[in-house]
C-alpha cells in the first residue's frame, strides 16, 4: 500500500463517517441495490456498502456492472479483486475490510463485523487496518499471516 492507496482508504473512511453517502442508506451486506430497477413504481431508496460507495466517490476509477462495483477497464474482475488493486492490499485484506463476517482482527486489526455493521464501524476497521499496516511490526505480521493463510486454505 503506497501513499496514494493509503489516501484512498482514508478518503473512503472519511466519506463513510461524514454521512454524505451516494446511497440513501448504508447496508454492509449489499454492494448496491436500487429498488426502482426491480420495481419502477418503488419509492424506497438505494442501499449499498463501502465498496458500493466507490463508484460515487471515485467516479473516474469505479463503475457499476449490475450491482457489482468494479474498477474502470476491468470488466471481469470482482469487487474484492478490484478493491485489492485500487487500495494496494491483498484479496484477504479486501475481504477483511469489505465483507461481512470475513474479518481477521488478529491479523489486520479492527473487529468482526456482521451484515448489520454501521458505516462508522466499517470506517473504524479501515482506520485500524491503516494503523496496523503503518507499523513495521504490524506490516511484518500481516505479511507472515497472509502467507500462512494461503498455505492452509
Amino acid at each position: 500500500m503506497d501513499v496514494v492507496e493509503k489516501m484512498r482508504l482514508n478518503i473512503l473512511a472519511e466519506h463513510l463517517e461524514d454521512g454524505k453517502l451516494a446511497h440513501d442508506a448504508f447496508d454492509f451486506s449489499v454492494y448496491h441495490f436500487n429498488p426502482v430497477e426491480v420495481e419502477p413504481s418503488s419509492t424506497c431508496g438505494t442501499v449499498g456498502c463501502a465498496l458500493g460507495e466507490c463508484p460515487g466517490l471515485f467516479p473516474k476509477d469505479w463503475y457499476f456492472s449490475g450491482p457489482v462495483p468494479r474498477l474502470t477497464g476491468t470488466e471481469y474482475l470482482g469487487a474484492y479483486t478490484s478493491a485489492s488493486i485500487y487500495f494496494g492490499i491483498s484479496y484477504e485484506a479486501a475481504q477483511h475490510l469489505f465483507s461481512p463476517n470475513d474479518q481477521k482482527p488478529a491479523l489486520y486489526g479492527g473487529k468482526i463485523l456482521g451484515p448489520d455493521a454501521t458505516r462508522y464501524e466499517v470506517a473504524e476497521n479501515i482506520r485500524e487496518f491503516i494503523k496496523r499496516k503503518e507499523s513495521t511490526l504490524g506490516n511484518l505480521w500481516m505479511a507472515v499471516g497472509e502467507y500462512i493463510w494461503k498455505i492452509v486454505r
